[in-house]
């Protein structure tokens, strides 16, 4: 915390609490990480890596790529992941960039590098394989990205880089939320629930710039964004529940209702927006009328002062 404080520009609450916080979300992630490969693969616990019986299981290799990235988050200093962290990240980007290529070439290379292959054999051969998936691949490798470009002092394109892939693991909760297993894939719930807190601990790191800044500052328009971020997420989740509810009963063309009330929910957001910014931006303009009155005053008499006369000039003459 002392080290945070020194940054002038981290004497904003909000901003400060986020940067606080990526340690501890990256250290939850590399302990329930831990746990998966120590407790549940090492000691036979199956709840820590296939949390729904019959359902995807974290492959242990999938753990230990998110472990590395939790190590990245743990290493955070002053704005950014230090470069310690990097070696780690070069090790996850391997083990997802890898996999992608065996998933779509058919071939095995971490085979020979995967740990606990007798458990592995033995849940190939009850039916319930367990492998890392395309879209838990392609989350680990722009994860390790990410942290990479974070290491080097890009924070905008490590933003938006870990945003994106933040997008796997959510729509993957949406699924398991929802029972809709097309969703998840392959993906499984203890795989979300390690890669939530280390995407954000990636997110967090640089939140001294780029978006996450605009989004973290105490001025209005980060007020409205983190009100119109949080409510966005949560609106259509609940009413997606509701509308789920009434299906069950009446059949799936109320899901169309859903999708008309997303839209008059955005729309009266953006309404609410609109209505709050020019309030703000209507007291601006009347504060700056007011200025360029006193600009132009002399402060004893209250008369027209040489600016006045120049600027008047100038229009004049324009």
């Amino acid at each position: 915390f002392m080290r945070v404080s020194k940054h002038s520009s981290v004497r904003y609450p909000v901003l400060r609490r986020g940067l606080e916080s990526v340690r501890p979300l990256a250290l939850a992630g590399l302990l329930l990480a831990c746990a998966v490969l120590i407790l549940g693969y090492g000691m036979g616990l199956t709840l820590l890596y296939r949390p729904l019986i019959g359902g995807p299981a974290t492959h242990p290799l999938t753990a230990l790529g998110l472990a590395f990235l939790g190590v990245c988050g743990f290493l955070w200093s002053h704005g950014h992941l230090r470069r310690e962290a990097e070696p780690f990240a070069w090790l996850a980007l391997a083990l997802g960039a890898v996999r992608l290529a065996d998933i779509y070439l058919g071939l095995d290379m971490l085979g020979t590098v995967t740990p606990f292959q007798a458990l592995l054999e033995k849940n190939r051969i009850l039916g319930t394989p367990i492998a890392t998936g395309a879209n838990t691949a392609a989350m680990l490798t722009m994860f390790a990205m990410a942290a990479i470009l974070n290491c080097r002092r890009k924070p905008m394109a490590s933003q938006i880089l870990v945003a994106l892939a933040l997008g796997f693991p959510f729509i993957s909760l949406v699924g398991y939320a929802y029972g809709l297993t097309h969703f998840y894939g392959r993906m499984a719930l203890s795989t979300v629930l390690i890669a939530l807190p280390v995407g954000f601990a990636i997110l967090l790191a640089s939140a001294q710039r780029g978006f996450m800044h605009a989004i973290l500052s105490p001025w209005i328009a980060g007020r409205i964004a983190r009100v119109q971020l949080f409510i966005g997420f949560l609106v259509p989740i609940l009413l997606g529940c509701g509308v789920q509810t009434i299906a069950l009963k009446h059949g799936d063309e109320l899901y169309g209702i859903l999708i008309v009330l997303i839209n008059l929910f955005i729309g009266g957001m953006i309404t609410f927006s609109a209505m709050v910014q020019e309030s703000i931006d209507q007291k601006r303009r009347a504060a700056e009328r007011r200025l360029n009155h006193v600009a132009s005053r002399d402060p004893l008499t209250g008369l027209p002062n040489r600016r006045h006369l120049f600027d008047h000039a100038s229009a004049q003459l324009a």
